[in-house]
């Protein structure tokens, strides 16, 4: 198997085309392929314009610049988030509010925005993780319940009278939530159309907006125009009409506008865009079919109120920690396999700690990060190719025959082991490890008895086994049998139980395992509450065995259901 990238560009001959025929055209920097661009962008998103822009970073930083958030303003971003989310409220002087996820979730905990909320909150950016799009139905709940706090501070805020929301939709193009198609739910949107994203221009990115009343849409594309050429009130395009030289600067603005030549790349994908979101959706339920009843928590790309832009699949490793995760990245790796994290919270990182940032108040976040693995979800990746992702990461440790609809595979379910030898056993030899147990007569499992409370599944589970099979013997089901018993670690219930009577049944094994599920209860707790096993028995139980016994009382020898 050859390497699998993690996510390259999907180009044809229709991008290559496309661009030869902009090369040829003459016109290559910001001109008519550009125009055409924003104009398909506006109509897939369904909303009143779209600019394009070098990135999806300068899209959000020139929607704060044209509302005019600055020094003293706050804005509110979700700590789990890439820095483009948060450094842009950096760059125009205000102040970063982070926001914690919600517990168990890569979204921002949306019930602490209200906390966060002061007269100086200007905006909240939300961030579409995955291509997912976040609730901005609860935001804009939160933010129309707070407007006496808010105070605007020029025109654009006055005519919202609230809080902006803006979507950070750098994964979400194409996303839909409730039939509303992703640009055109929040007040303002900035996609990405980076290499690594679903459509790309190889760098590049929109801003789409909807329609706020008394602000003229073409006035505010000129105001993103603007501030996308230094300020300068002409483009290229028209500067280049006979006799149309002179402009003026109007604003000292940025130079972050898209090219024709990235334009022509976007044109082509476009057209191919609703196949390339179904090829994602299929990956998508291949792995999730991969992954069904394995530990890990996965996010719900689709279901009857949204469609995710499927843009990548995030598993966390239940139970699992960063060191144990970057384990797992480095071995799959080795197997060709190139994986990624999304994302290392902004708190952990250094400008944002010296900011003064500190991951220890987002717990959330951390939790999320820490055994969070990004997997190759892409449109060039083959069927063999997931096959073989999902056999490195899930089967390579059972074989498939093992494996069905109602199977539930348990890994390392007691974490990290650090500790062995001497440190972490009494080392009892294994000669007393026959003696505890039956003599030899049944199968040992490879823990002595003596040097372990009953809290120890193997001292406890024996006895409950010989008691469950004496009961068996009793009711005259068989005449011999032996009860066997798997437990994991941190799991309460066995996860197998395997009864034995070597033929000697006098019922069916149907009939013998619904007496014993109907009749006992094998979890830890239960075995020693109801075998009594707190009481000081194990002093004279330490020689001569545990089971047969006579001289004392057992309660696991007596036969009572």
């Amino acid at each position: 198997m050859k390497p699998i990238p993690f996510s390259p560009p999907d180009i044809t001959d229709l991008e290559i085309q496309e661009v030869v025929d902009t090369l040829k055209s003459g016109w290559i920097t910001t001109g008519p392929k550009t125009k055409m661009f924003e104009n398909k962008i506006a109509e897939y998103c369904k909303t009143p314009k779209a600019v394009c822009l070098n990135s999806n970073t300068a899209g959000l930083e020139l929607i704060l610049r044209i509302l005019e958030i600055g020094e003293g303003d706050e804005v509110i971003v979700p700590a789990y988030t890439y820095t483009a989310s948060a450094s842009v409220v950096n760059h125009v002087g205000a102040k970063i509010v982070f926001v914690d996820c919600k517990k168990d979730s890569f979204e921002m905990d949306y019930d602490l925005i209200e906390e966060k909320i002061t007269e100086n909150t200007k905006a909240i950016i939300a961030v579409d993780i995955a291509g997912i799009i976040a609730n901005y139905d609860k935001i804009f709940e939160i933010v129309k319940k707070n407007k006496e706090k808010f105070k605007p501070s020029n025109e654009i805020q006055k005519k919202l009278g609230r809080i902006a929301v803006i979507a950070d939709a750098a994964h979400s193009f194409g996303a839909k939530d409730k039939n509303r198609i992703s640009g055109s739910i929040a007040d303002f949107t900035s996609f990405s159309f980076h290499a690594v994203k679903n459509l790309t221009t190889a760098e590049g990115g929109a801003t789409t907006w909807k329609s706020i009343d008394g602000i003229d849409n073409e006035w505010l594309y000129k105001q993103f125009m603007l501030w996308s050429l230094h300020g300068q009130n002409k483009d290229a395009l028209n500067k280049n009409k006979a006799g149309q030289w002179e402009y003026d600067i109007k604003i000292p603005g940025y130079k972050c506008n898209m090219t024709d030549i990235m334009a022509s790349i976007g044109l082509a994908q476009l057209k191919r865009y609703d196949a390339l979101l179904a090829i994602r959706r299929e990956i998508i339920s291949k792995y999730n079919q991969g992954f069904k009843n394995m530990n890990v928590q996965l996010l719900d790309h689709y279901n009857t109120e949204r469609q995710s832009s499927g843009h990548l699949y995030l598993v966390r490793l239940i139970g699992k920690n960063e060191e144990q995760r970057n384990e797992l990245i480095n071995r799959l790796a080795e197997q060709g396999i190139t994986t990624n994290v999304h994302y290392k919270p902004l708190p952990m990182m250094t400008a944002y700690k010296n900011l003064g940032y500190d991951i220890k108040d987002y717990p959330n976040a951390y939790k999320m990060y820490e055994n969070e693995i990004t997997l190759p979800l892409h449109t060039l990746l083959t069927d063999g190719e997931v096959e073989y992702i999902i056999e490195k990461v899930i089967n390579k440790v059972v074989p498939s025959n093992l494996i069905d609809d109602k199977t539930n595979i348990l890994i390392n379910t007691s974490g990290s082991f650090t500790v062995g030898g001497s440190f972490g056993d009494s080392g009892t030899t294994g000669r007393k490890i026959v003696c505890d147990t039956y003599g030899g007569m049944g199968k040992v499992g490879g823990g002595c008895f003596s040097s372990k409370d009953p809290s120890k599944i193997d001292r406890s589970a024996a006895y409950y086994a010989r008691y469950v099979a004496k009961n068996i013997v009793a009711h005259n089901y068989a005449d011999k049998c032996e009860i066997e018993l798997s437990y994991a670690i941190g799991k309460s219930y066995p996860i197998s139980l395997y009864i034995n009577t070597f033929g000697t049944n006098k019922v069916s094994e149907e009939e013998i395992y619904k007496y014993v599920n109907n009749t006992f209860n094998f979890s830890v707790d239960n075995i020693i509450k109801e075998l009594d096993l707190q009481r000081p028995i194990y002093y004279p139980l330490a020689a001569y065995g545990h089971f047969g016994r006579n001289d004392i009382e057992c309660s696991w020898e007596k036969v009572h259901k």
